[in-house]
């Protein structure tokens, strides 16, 4: 059995994202989690392990302001009968 290796808790959410490459193209997808530490995105877009990206996290209209962070991928997994990926990411920093 596996352990858990996170310290925070992970709130789900469903909200729209745009990440850009280190190639310094867009793609687009869903932010689905969210913790203190990191974030789950799902996407057509296939990253190296490792590498950084710069992601918003668009909230729902509202007060709240988009989410400007640099993240590092930890793990991309195919979602089964789709063609997305499901990327885990570790917050690097927050830009905005």
């Amino acid at each position: 059995m596996s352990k858990e290796k996170r310290n925070s808790r992970r709130i789900p959410i469903d909200c729209p994202a745009k990440i850009i490459s280190s190639a310094q193209s867009p793609h687009y997808g869903r932010c689905r989690d969210l913790s203190v530490n990191g974030m789950l995105l799902e996407t057509d877009y296939v990253p190296r392990p490792g590498e950084l990206l710069e992601v918003f996290v668009m909230p729902p209209p509202g007060p709240i302001s988009p989410l400007h962070a640099q993240v590092q991928v930890t793990r991309c997994t195919k979602l089964p009968d789709q063609d997305l990926f499901e990327i885990g990411a570790e917050i690097m920093f927050i830009i905005k």
